[in-house]
């Protein structure tokens, strides 16, 4: 096994503890986050520069960190998901309407997730998705509410869908 001295730490370390493009400048993974960690902070007005710029050259690649780092999926299971949905909601069975206010394009429908579990139940457009919230996640608030609406449908213009 090939060993390599980090630059930074002066530990000897098996070359799988360095990035393949920091193999060369010999700075041990560790080493590179605690640094880049500390130039974000102190350079934090280029770094969101880069962040932005990065994005609109890879949306895919950022789109598949975004959805694996914060639902454990990859785009791939997402766009499969979207297609075993015909793209609409789980819940009202309607296409994504919102817009997004900083790039004036249509949102994505929202991974839908337990937040005790983490387990992924659906993609939901804005409105489902900020309703489930409201209620707490609670299905018998969401249930109460239904009726709710049922007693009450006729009464007046506000007939749903």
């Amino acid at each position: 096994m090939s060993m390599i001295e980090c630059s930074h730490c002066q530990e000897i370390k098996p070359v799988s503890a360095f990035a393949p493009s920091h193999v060369s400048r010999q700075k041990c993974r560790p080493c590179n986050t605690r640094i880049m960690k500390k130039w974000r902070i102190n350079n934090l007005d280029t770094a969101r520069k880069y962040d932005r710029q990065y994005k609109k050259r890879n949306p895919d690649l950022y789109r598949n960190s975004t959805l694996k780092g914060k639902y454990g999926i990859t785009l791939e299971k997402y766009e499969e998901m979207l297609e075993a949905q015909d793209g609409v909601c789980v819940i009202c069975e309607q296409p994504e309407k919102a817009v997004d206010n900083r790039t004036g394009l249509l949102r994505n429908l929202a991974v839908d997730h337990c937040h005790d579990t983490g387990e992924i139940r659906g993609l939901l457009c804005s409105c489902c998705n900020r309703a489930i919230g409201y209620f707490r996640h609670n299905s018998n608030i969401a249930l109460r509410a239904a009726l709710y609406l049922e007693q009450h449908q006729g009464e007046n213009s506000c007939n749903g869908i």
